[in-house]
């Protein structure tokens, strides 16, 4: 799978591909939280080694990725956190913090935002899947100082090539 696909394609994939696994994900769980929610989804294939990434409007998926439905699952959830918080704080809130931050404070806000959302697709992840014996949790790991300083990296990378005007 590695052109765009739909929802309901995607949906259907998930569902389907996971009754015929030893996984035992609760994909209807999954997609009630997506739909109850309002959530704006698009699968596509697209060239980082990232699952999923959450803008304001929307969470695009790393279609690539479905063939690791474990982690696909997680990352899913994981985004959703970023969608929810970001409706909840205001997208300004992220735009300010992104403007008006020295990079360090910019830093210390994205590995919060990342916990929070680890911390949320373990919990919720386990409480769908409260029944099922494969649900795995991939957290960052993003409160060791390690891991938190090869972030700051890529995060410095970032925060300096992106233009100050949105």
């Amino acid at each position: 799978m590695s052109h765009k696909l739909t929802y309901s394609e995607t949906k259907e994939y998930m569902i389907s591909t996971n009754e015929h696994s030893k996984l035992e994900l609760n994909m209807i769980g999954l997609f009630d939280i997506i739909e109850r929610n309002g959530i704006t989804v698009e699968f596509n294939s697209f060239p980082l080694n990232v699952i999923g990434i959450t803008t304001y409007d929307k969470i695009y998926m790393n279609s690539r990725y479905l063939s690791r439905m474990d982690i696909f699952y997680y990352a899913f959830i994981h985004e959703i956190a970023h969608w929810l918080r970001i409706k909840k704080m205001g997208f300004e809130t992220y735009v300010q913090k992104y403007l008006n931050s020295e990079i360090e404070e910019f830093c210390d806000f994205v590995i919060e935002e990342e916990i929070i959302a680890d911390r949320y697709a373990c919990i919720v992840g386990e409480y769908l899947n409260k029944d099922s014996r494969t649900f795995m949790c991939f957290d960052q790991n993003l409160g060791d100082e390690i891991n938190q300083f090869i972030y700051k990296k890529h995060m410095r990378h970032l925060h300096t090539s992106l233009p100050n005007d949105y």
